[in-house]
């Protein structure tokens, strides 16, 4: 430990145990006497408990970490975050399956599988360069397909400049 502040309560001549901590800490291999990497924790206890707990670490690359003391993003949160307000990311890391109330637009790419569960409703232009498929259509990258799917037969077929309505042109 590099150094430490200890928050201790006292009440009617009782002196009680540390309840609450802010420590220094040297954080890597690289201490020496030109290198003091260092990381600053937080540490609180919980009710019914006499011994406080780490809570949050900002470490020696700056990354802060809630509920983990080994952050490995700019901010790494163990356990569910809420927000009354907007939540703004270039990026989010994980499943998204605990993930809800997630409203608003993306414009950008997604690699990858991707499953929509009820409507994709597109109000400009959709494009997909190798097929499309779905439960009623499906079309290949050459631009042709079917529309009211059923096995291997179509109500409308699509072919380059060509629409065929139930086998009829």
């Amino acid at each position: 430990d590099i150094g430490d502040v200890a928050f201790a309560a006292s009440a009617l001549g009782a002196t009680y145990g540390i309840s609450a901590r802010i420590r220094a800490e040297a954080d890597g291999s690289e201490w020496n006497s030109t290198s003091y990497p260092s990381r600053l924790t937080l540490w609180t206890s919980a009710t019914g408990s006499s011994s406080p707990t780490q809570r949050m670490v900002i470490n020696n690359s700056g990354n802060v970490g809630i509920n983990t003391a080994t952050p490995a993003h700019t901010l790494t949160v163990a356990g569910t975050v809420s927000a009354s307000l907007a939540v703004s990311a270039l990026s989010f890391t994980g499943d998204g399956s605990g993930l809800t109330g997630v409203t608003g637009e993306w414009d950008g790419t997604h690699n990858g599988n991707a499953e929509i569960t009820g409507a994709l409703i597109v109000t400009n232009t959709l494009s997909a360069s190798n097929g499309l498929r779905g439960l009623n259509v499906v079309l290949d990258a050459g631009g042709t397909g079917k529309i009211g799917v059923t096995g291997d037969t179509g109500l409308m077929t699509l072919t380059a400049n060509t629409v065929a309505i139930g086998g009829a042109v």
